[in-house]
């Protein structure tokens, strides 16, 4: 699940926002290896601050981004969707004005909080992602 995917020149190709709706499908649908894929090897990612999801530091790399981020929202959350109500491509440059939504495993909570997604493609792939949440909405929803 982990291994390096393979960068065709179609994959170069492809609009930075085709890459990105891509990663937020495929998050969604559980197709993990395939959201990871899109990603590269040396990948950047950027919780907001305060975040229970990797918020102290960033995280560098796609073991660390599956360790500590994808892989514990997965546990923690059930039908948590990643909802896009506006994506501005601006060449490599994409912004994501959204919503998380789903409900806690832990404390039974519904989360409704509103995030902006600041993504960078390069050769189709996900070099650097930095990622701003309503961080007090996911705390309380995360209180039992």
């Amino acid at each position: 699940m982990m291994r390096q995917a393979s960068t065709s020149d179609d994959d170069a190709a492809r609009p930075a926002g085709d890459i990105v709706r891509d990663f937020y499908d495929a998050f969604e649908t559980g197709q993990a290896s395939q959201a990871l894929g899109l990603l590269s090897r040396d990948v950047v990612w950027v919780e907001a601050e305060g975040s229970p999801y990797g918020g102290e530091s960033a995280l560098k790399g796609r073991r660390a981004v599956w360790e500590g981020l994808l892989a514990p929202l997965a546990a923690d959350w059930d039908g948590l969707e990643m909802l896009r109500d506006d994506l501005v491509e601006a060449g490599s440059a994409i912004l994501v004005i959204g919503r998380h939504r789903g409900t806690h495993r832990g404390s039974g909570r519904r989360l409704d909080a509103q995030v902006a997604h600041l993504w960078e493609v390069q050769a189709g792939r996900i070099v650097r992602f930095r990622g701003f949440a309503n961080t007090l909405a996911i705390a309380q929803a995360r209180a039992r």
